[in-house]
């Protein structure tokens, strides 16, 4: 069935190599005055591989009770909250300081990660719009996760609530697509390179066509 070869199509979610992730926390390390700047870049859960983003969320936790973020007491924080193993022991935490080629990069590394992350939400976001469409009953999330998709994109992490210009329309719209595709009219699937635009229209117009 065409619909279950689209699903089966799925594209690999972006991301970013661990060498980058580890030079981002390694510089940060190295120098801790970049750290609250990197943070109003990247958040913990940017970093796609585990181990680093358990590192750089310690390095956070120890600015946040006033103390610098160094070698030392990173990995006493991660010791007292029993992930220093999860992340390779102290020794592993002390090699990224040795694979980090610019120390001073540290907010372009972040810039790199940030941007990386917001596709690969973008694209989760993409598939559960498709997952919505296949599933009638879940036509009504629809919008709320496209919208969830713009702001991904944007970089926007607390956008205000959009506003629904079928609300303010002279002429009540009917759809296609409850709250996303028009009967009548033009409809505008834009993403950013890579993140499945191909995929999800595709499936849409599929399922569409197996209604009418």
């Amino acid at each position: 069935m065409t619909t279950n070869r689209a699903l089966s199509a799925v594209p690999t979610l972006p991301r970013e190599t661990e060498d980058l992730e580890a030079a981002f926390v390694g510089a940060l390390l190295i120098n801790p005055q970049l750290v609250p700047e990197a943070r109003r870049i990247v958040g913990p859960d940017d970093l796609y591989h585990g181990r680093l983003s358990i590192v750089y969320r310690a390095i956070l936790d120890v600015l946040d009770s006033g103390a610098e973020p160094d070698l030392i007491t990173v990995s006493k924080a991660l010791t007292e909250a029993g992930n220093v193993e999860r992340v390779g022991g102290v020794a592993a935490v002390s090699a990224l300081l040795d694979g980090v080629p610019r120390s001073t990069a540290a907010i372009g590394y972040g810039r790199m990660i940030a941007a990386t992350a917001r596709r690969r939400s973008a694209l989760l976001h993409a598939q559960g719009v498709v997952g919505a469409l296949l599933d009638r009953d879940g036509e009504s999330t629809v919008q709320d996760l496209v919208e969830a998709m713009r702001h991904e994109l944007r970089g926007e992490r607390d956008a205000a609530p959009p506003v629904d210009l079928a609300e303010i329309s002279a002429t009540p719209t009917e759809y296609a697509v409850r709250d996303l595709i028009p009967r009548v009219g033009l409809f505008l699937l834009y993403a950013a390179a890579g993140v499945g635009k191909t995929y999800a229209g595709l499936t849409i117009a599929t399922e569409l066509l197996a209604r009418w």
